[in-house]
């Protein structure tokens, strides 16, 4: 038997501000078996998922947008991107 590999979700948003989608990060990590995907955030302000991706077993990078370098390597190593408005 072999391990399927996560499904990478990148979010592209700053968090911690309402109407960013901070609500919705958690609303979901809190009520949602997400156990078998990734996520990786690219901006500040995520901090309050920690506690929640930690307690359901959801992989969480946080990512700050301050070094553009890491631009082209975070959008290579996602499978979907959400971002929010």
């Amino acid at each position: 038997m072999f391990q399927l590999k996560k499904i990478v979700i990148g979010i592209v948003s700053r968090g911690g501000y309402p109407g960013y989608g901070q609500y919705t990060m958690e609303n979901l990590f809190a009520n949602y078996d997400l156990s078998n995907f990734k996520f990786r955030f690219l901006g500040n302000g995520w901090n309050n998922l920690i506690p929640i991706a930690n307690n359901k077993k959801i992989e969480l990078e946080l990512l700050t947008d301050a070094d553009y370098s890491i631009y082209p390597k975070f959008y290579q190593n996602i499978d979907y991107i959400i971002y929010q408005i």
